[in-house]
This record gives C-alpha cells, sequence and structure tokens, in this order.
C-alpha cells in the first residue's frame, strides 16, 4: 500500500467526526500494535486529529459534508495577504479556519516532543492529508510547520480547490514539503475558486483515469468529489496495481464511507 492509500484512510475517517467512539477505535486497529496518541481538533466549522503511532505523526482535516454545502459556505472574492511580508496571497476562509488550529497543533509538538520554535528536531516523519476543504487545511498545515517550523513534511490532500495565488503556489513548491495532490476525474471542486481569480493550485497532480468520453470533452461530474468517488477511484487504482494490501484496506473503507 503506497503513501496515497496509506493517508486517505486518515482522511475519509474524518468525515466520521460526529462519532469520535469510531474514530478512535479505527485509528487503534491501524496502529496496531501500537496505541496511538490521538488529539481531535475542533472549531465550530471544521474537525480534525493528530495521530501519534509508533514511528510517524498523521494530521488529518475533515472537508465539507457534501458538495452543496461547499458551495454554500464557499466564497470565493476575499484574498488576503498572511501577514505584511507575506509572498502572496491566501483565501482569507481557509486561511482563518487553520488558524483556529495553529496554536493546537504547535502546542502537540512543543509538548510531545519538547520542541521550541525550531521542529526539525522532530524524531518522526509527518504526514498531512485531508479530503476538500480539509485538503486545503491540509495544504496549509504543511506550509506552516515547512516555512515557520523548519519541519519537512508529506502532505497528500484529496480534491482540494486552490489555496493561493502564483507567488503563494510557487512558496509552497520551494519549501521541504513532498505534496501531492489527488484529483478524482473532473472533481469539480478542484476547479475552484477559478484561475481567472488568480487562484493556483500547488503540488504534484496525481490524475485518477476517467472514460476517454469524459476526458475527450472534459465533462465534469459533481459525484467526482464524494468520498465514496475517491475511495472507489483508489480501488481500482489499486487493483490495476496489483496492491492486494490497498485494495483491501479502500473495500474496507467503502464499508464505512456515508458519503
Amino acid at each position: 500500500m503506497n503513501v496515497i492509500t496509506d493517508l486517505w484512510r486518515y482522511a475519509e475517517l474524518c468525515s466520521h467526526d460526529n462519532d469520535e467512539y469510531l474514530i478512535r477505535r479505527v485509528l487503534l486497529s491501524m496502529e496496531q500494535p501500537v496505541i496511538p496518541m490521538i488529539t481531535l481538533m475542533r472549531n465550530n466549522t471544521d474537525f480534525g486529529y493528530i495521530c501519534e503511532g509508533g514511528n510517524r505523526v498523521v494530521i488529518a482535516f475533515r472537508g465539507t459534508d457534501g458538495f452543496e454545502a461547499w458551495l454554500r459556505n464557499f466564497d470565493p472574492w476575499p484574498l488576503e495577504c498572511e501577514n505584511q511580508n507575506a509572498r502572496g496571497y491566501i483565501h482569507d476562509g481557509f486561511w482563518d479556519a487553520f488558524e483556529s488550529f495553529k496554536t493546537e497543533i504547535d502546542r502537540y509538538f512543543r509538548g510531545s516532543f519538547r520542541l521550541n520554535g525550531d521542529f526539525s528536531r522532530c524524531p518522526v516523519p509527518v504526514f498531512i492529508t485531508g479530503h476538500s476543504r480539509g485538503g486545503a487545511l491540509a495544504t496549509l498545515c504543511a506550509r506552516h510547520l515547512a516555512k515557520n517550523r523548519k519541519l519537512p513534511v508529506s502532505c497528500v490532500s484529496f480534491g482540494a480547490p486552490a489555496q493561493g495565488t502564483k507567488k503563494y503556489r510557487d512558496e509552497v513548491d520551494l519549501l521541504p514539503v513532498n505534496h501531492s495532490r489527488v484529483v478524482n476525474g473532473y472533481d469539480i471542486v478542484t476547479t475552484l475558486p477559478p484561475s481567472w481569480l488568480g487562484f493556483r493550485h500547488c503540488g504534484k497532480l496525481f490524475h485518477m483515469a476517467v472514460p476517454l468520453w469524459r476526458k475527450l470533452f472534459r465533462v465534469t461530474k459533481i459525484l467526482d468529489h464524494a468520498y465514496s468517488s475517491y475511495t472507489k477511484g483508489l480501488l481500482k487504482y489499486c487493483e490495476a496495481r496489483g496492491d492486494l494490501d490497498g485494495a483491501d484496506e479502500m473495500k474496507t473503507v467503502l464499508a464505512r464511507v456515508t458519503i
């Protein structure tokens, strides 16, 4: 099982934020034989968690529940600088959401690993993931840890919208972030905010296959954004590669997917 299918298990699990028992039970089963340290994070609209297993840390963020809710909560216009010295502009809705988690994430690393401003001495690798809006928060989290805390990280975002302008994109791509951006078919959320407003994606694109007729006509499909669609796409990817362990894991995820 590769890092993309591995981290999808953690990203999808965030969609069950109304069942903390399920989240803890599944994380315990995934991290066996180690008993993980689990930190849940929540604000008025977003949810995430930090899972520290035996040999790594995974930070995951929840996406918006459903495409209609995503559109209701999405405002493409406001762009604000992170600060006066920022290179480029970041969508302030995504930035405000991540800001509400940033202090807790920093506190976790300081407390668990006795780190101060520089987290480069963290003894285990750090992986960050999320779907939809959660993918945007995951990318902002990776940027923060790599830029402000000197911590190299790996980030896999699924169906994420763009977060900032070209200068922001260029800055993130130069940081010590191993970033893969997974897109299922023609997931419409990944086309937002529109590029004519100045938004650009960062990271290496991993595009799951679509039927030839849709590829020729670039037909978008709202359902391509659903958790179930990403799980099915990754299941097909694993089966095509002969990755039996990954396929079994995706079947397990599919059994609990609700949307």
